[in-house]
């Protein structure tokens, strides 16, 4: 029976699935606003050696995602949750247009060294979601039970967890899941067999015997003393049929978001990239922020090359060539008198390319895909190392060469990413395996191109056939690890944002070190999900990447994720996914391969994006979307911006293909400087940011430390009071410690500081 506000309501309505759980202070609250931000968190009550917890999804509905049925068959997505624990599946029955149910959900990672919520720990995720959206109103959540062969909870009353009431009034509260809720998706023997239970030996998914059964309540463990999970020493005490057993406690809490005020900004007139040859085409546009002086090197692809330019490799003329252009930040003047190159293809033409600068080795990386190079006539990468304006011009190039050039097999995209610690570099780019189609590979040079790792890694881990498209590497500062992102397309997956962590450094056999690959974006909706960009938020350390809603869309999505701690780097979703750009209207705005830059100082990220063939109605140009430093999106998107934040017109559509636009913060100007080509002119342009967006920082006081026999008085002005044992130690918020603070003298040491809150 639930209580809710002292009176008894009764649990004829509860199916079975959900009937014991118990509804703790489910008050109706005072908040209502359109926009909520509802926290769900999940706390495994498991005793120790207990049962676990897979990633729990949740998804936010009007009432008819109704998937659990008592003596009915499983559906596929809850067949692979309940025997696999993956969410995917689920979250995708969930978006079924047809059914309309709701556009919310995701899936709570404990946050920890491995994704399922250990006995006594517990995980939280945040979502936005709309009180007034009857979408919105009820909660629907899924978790395997490890270990087991499908054992699971869920709520199967779709209509038993109430978020809002009918007049969008939050109700939130807690309940808890008992043993006697687990559940038995009938899909698969169970044998307890260490090589088909997950958690114990399974190694593969969907490696159990087929039952061909229905959903049942769960009968529990074979008994002690058979051979089962119950005799396996880290399960002893994860019989879930024992008396008073809890598997878990989930609670709802919501808070309005913090107002955010709209950005100021001064938005330049767009410069075209300085062209001594009257006839010179360019197409493809980059860039890279020299870090240590005023220089931005801006790279584009010349498609005629009427000065002849000679590819440094082969010293051959270029029928195509990769230029590059120097510029003063601060006036987007030309530093150097006319463009130079960087690499040629003697035969073919240039697809995508990249340049990062290395503050380590003082020099630009860049990276070139060549069509038809020679002499195998595949597909390749052309690597080449540029020095500053400073040199002369016959110094501009250190070094330039060609990798794997003895292949056979073409490589597509390409990507670079450069460590500020060691000046390493990360190439990644797709290869074709045949059989496969399109696969991702990444190799680590030095910052002299020497190749560190000489077999590459194969980074596609989740889907070995299949085609990896635009995959894309950063580098993840606070961490000192390399981030890969890409989007699959094609095979099983079929468009999903994926990513692992790569290591800065080889392993000691000289081998890529990298993580396990991870889904990162979240079935947030029923579309496509393609080509992501994803960097560090500087203001609090998430990983925060965008994604477009496949080819020539008119929308797209954020995702934020927590990076665990070395050596697993396991990526835990932060917050649910959110919109950056949802066009409306008969003649929306196209666009592709968003991308990110960050403003340190003013407190704002920004997303720059083309708008590629708009409809007859609307104008094609370069549009920023600009964030608070949490990554939500500010206010003061107008019409007299196209919907968007600043918009930069252009007579003709900027191209629509990977690398043909970026948008970089240069921190001399104080501005964010973006490149975009139209197949015909490559144009730059400087976007200043004008507000201050960067929270209130809490003034500290002065900190004062006394001494009374065996007692220690700490005194202070502002902030929270935290504690280490060692100075290289976690220092500890000492929870309820209030100024003056006092400590025993117990002869051990300990280092106190402040932080501001």
């Amino acid at each position: 029976m639930f209580e809710l506000d002292n009176k008894s309501i009764s649990n004829g309505w509860i199916r079975h699935g959900i009937k014991s759980f118990l509804i703790a202070g489910m008050a109706s609250a005072s908040l209502h606003a359109a926009t909520v931000n509802v926290t769900v968190r999940v706390e495994n009550l498991a005793p120790i050696n207990g049962t676990y917890l897979t990633p729990v999804w949740v998804g936010f509905h009007n009432g008819s995602f109704d998937p659990i049925e008592i003596g009915s068959e499983a559906s596929p997505g809850l067949q692979q949750l309940a025997e696999d624990g993956n969410t995917l599946p689920i979250g995708d029955e969930f978006l079924d247009p047809e059914l309309g149910a709701g556009v919310v959900n995701g899936t709570i990672f404990s946050g920890g060294d491995i994704p399922p919520i250990a006995p006594g720990a517990s995980a939280e995720l945040t979502f936005s979601v709309d009180s007034d959206a009857f979408r919105s109103r009820y909660l629907s959540f899924a978790s395997m039970v490890i270990p087991s062969n499908d054992a699971f909870i869920a709520n199967d009353d779709p209509t038993a967890i109430p978020v809002f009431d009918a007049q969008g009034q939050f109700v939130g509260g807690s309940f808890l899941v008992n043993g006697s809720d687990v559940l038995d998706a009938g899909s698969e023997v169970n044998d307890e067999a260490p090589d088909n239970t997950a958690f114990l030996a399974q190694s593969t998914p969907n490696t159990g015997d087929d039952e061909s059964g229905t959903i049942q309540v769960h009968t529990g463990y074979k008994s002690v003393g058979s051979g089962g999970i119950l005799d396996h020493a880290d399960f002893g005490s994860a019989d879930f049929k024992a008396d008073g057993y809890q598997v878990a406690r989930i609670s709802l809490t919501a808070s309005e978001p913090e107002p955010q005020k709209p950005p100021t900004f001064e938005l330049g007139e767009p410069v075209v990239l300085q062209n001594n040859f009257g006839d010179l085409i360019t197409t493809g546009a980059n860039l890279a922020i020299n870090q240590d002086m005023p220089e931005i090197l801006f790279t584009t692809i010349d498609t005629s090359n009427p000065d002849g330019f000679i590819d440094p490799i082969t010293d051959d003329i270029a029928n195509s060539a990769l230029i590059g252009f120097f510029y003063d930040p601060r006036t987007l003047e030309p530093i150097s008198e006319e463009p130079f190159i960087i690499m040629g293809n003697p035969e073919g033409s240039f697809d995508t390319h990249d340049v990062k600068y290395n503050p380590i080795s003082k020099q630009y990386v860049v990276a070139g895909s060549a069509k038809n190079y020679p002499p195998n006539g595949v597909q390749t990468t052309l690597i080449a190392l540029v020095n500053p304006s400073t040199t002369a011009d016959s110094d501009r190039i250190a070094k330039a060469f060609v990798f794997d050039p003895d292949t056979d097999q073409s490589y597509d995209d390409v990507s670079l990413a450069v460590s500020s610690k060691n000046g390493n570099i990360l190439y990644a780019g797709e290869r074709n395996f045949p059989g496969e189609g399109e696969g991702a590979i990444g190799v680590l040079f030095d910052q002299d191109g020497n190749l560190l790792t000489p077999e590459f890694g194969k980074l596609d881990q989740i889907q070995p056939a299949g085609d990896e498209d635009d995959p894309d590497v950063v580098y993840l500062e606070n961490n000192d690890v390399f981030l890969y992102v890409t989007n699959t397309d094609g095979g099983v997956l079929q468009n999903r944002i994926t990513g692992s962590v790569i290591q800065t450094t080889p392993s000691a056999e000289g081998e890529l070190q990298f993580g396990e690959e991870q889904i990162l974006g979240a079935s947030r909706r029923a579309i496509r999900q393609g080509h992501p960009a994803a960097f560090e938020n500087p203001f609090n350390d998430e990983l925060i990447g965008a994604f477009d809603y496949g080819n020539g869309s008119d929308g797209g999505d954020i995702f934020y994720f927590n990076i665990g701690q070395s050596p697993n780097y396991i990526l835990s979703q932060a917050r649910g996914q959110l919109p950056y750009f949802e066009a409306t209207g008969s003649d929306p705005y196209n666009h592709r391969h968003p991308q990110f830059a960050a403003d340190p100082g003013n407190g704002v990220l920004v997303i720059g994006q083309n708008a590629h063939s708009s409809g007859s109605n609307l104008p094609s140009g370069y549009a920023f979307i600009i964030l608070g430093p949490d990554g939500r999106v500010l206010p003061g998107r107008s019409d007299e911006h196209n919907g968007f934040h600043a918009f930069v017109e252009n007579n003709s559509s900027i191209s629509n293909g990977a690398n043909n636009h970026n948008v970089k913060y240069d921190p001399i100007s104080d501005s964010f400087i973006a490149i975009y080509a139209d197949g015909n002119e490559t144009y730059a342009v400087k976007l200043t940011i004008t507000s201050d967006h960067l929270p209130a920082v809490t003034e500290l006081g002065p900190v004062t430390i006394q001494r009374d026999t065996d007692n220690i008085t700490i005194t202070w002005e502002g902030g929270i009071l935290q504690r280490a044992e060692n100075l290289t130690g976690t220092f500890e918020t000492i929870t309820g410690a209030t100024s003056p603070y006092t400590v025993n003298t117990d002869g051990s040491q300990a280092f106190f500081r402040t932080v501001a809150e």
